[in-house]
């Protein structure tokens, strides 16, 4: 999977999951997707040493926690008396988070490209959002290996 941003073609180099209650009622967890320039990943590597990369890595999972959390804070995650039918609720929720996610990711990504070089993206894998309106309780996972964590 690719995408371009401006001139440069982004591929897909990781999923994230990420779960984030707004309150101890509600919230959201879902998968979300890195895209990264190959090309400056490759340079980097030349010029820094791939060891660098563990560095991007933490600094890309803070920076996606940190935007999930204030879309989630963005979003009105009230059941919507309108919607027509669960799934048409789902949808909406999944639109509005997903717009929400995009404008927070917007300083924090172009500020990560500023301090690394690196050209990145990060989006909300839609169909994999689910979301909480009676109760969220989030776990930790330890994003290497998948396995809880405190």
């Amino acid at each position: 999977m690719t995408l371009m941003k401006g001139n440069k073609k982004l591929s897909l180099v990781r999923i994230m999951d990420g779960e984030i209650c707004k309150n101890e009622y509600q919230g959201a967890k879902g998968a979300f997707l890195l895209y990264a320039d190959t090309k400056d990943i490759e340079r980097i590597k030349r010029e820094k040493g791939s060891a660098i990369f563990s560095a991007f890595e933490t600094k890309i999972q803070d920076l996606s926690g940190d935007v999930l959390q204030e879309a989630v804070d963005k979003t009105n995650l009230s059941e919507d008396p309108f919607a027509l039918d669960e799934e048409e609720a789902q949808q909406k929720l999944a639109n509005k988070l997903v717009h929400n996610f995009r404008n927070a990711a917007a300083d924090a990504i172009n500020m990560f490209q500023k301090e690394t070089s690196l050209t990145i993206d990060i989006t909300a894998f839609t169909p994999s959002l689910i979301f909480y309106q009676k109760g969220c309780e989030t776990t930790q996972t330890d994003p290497q290996n998948g396995e809880s964590g405190s």
